[in-house]
């Protein structure tokens, strides 16, 4: 799948270019099914010019359904890029009950998650900032 882009650099002489994005699914393994499940069979993400990752629908439910994430590894993304220092990405992602929940990766693309699920049939929905993955793509087992 490609998509076009605007480019506003005039001195290219080229305004579309074209952006090669790859989509990939969230398997089983990459998911701690201890502490989580799918809440969808549409959970991906994308990875655009093989470094930007974007994700796509992640659906997650806790397994053991009402309680607390304490700062768990629950989901395996690929590594983020090194950049000379440890980085790890913070963020807020929100349930179907509007629910607030932080999340970091870490610099091995492993997901944490802390906040409180309230109710059954509460699913938390990930779109996590974009990064840059490093390449060749790297999933780091838990």
């Amino acid at each position: 799948m490609s998509f076009s882009v605007y480019n506003s650099d005039l001195s290219s002489r080229s305004s579309i270019t074209n952006t090669e994005v790859k989509n990939f699914l969230i398997k089983e393994n990459d998911i701690d099914q201890g502490r989580v499940f799918f809440g969808s069979t549409l959970d991906k993400y994308r990875i655009t010019e093989n470094n930007i990752l974007l994700t796509g629908n992640i659906v997650l439910k806790r397994t053991a359904g009402v309680g607390t994430f304490n700062n768990e590894r629950i989901l395996r993304l690929p590594a983020l890029e090194q950049f000379g220092e440890v980085v790890t990405l913070t963020g807020y992602v929100f349930s179907n009950f509007g629910n607030l929940f932080k999340y970091h990766v870490d610099q091995n693309g492993h997901v944490f998650l802390e906040g409180e699920i309230i109710g059954g049939g509460e699913e938390i929905y990930f779109h996590i900032t974009p990064y840059i993955v490093e390449y060749p793509i790297k999933l780091v087992d838990f």
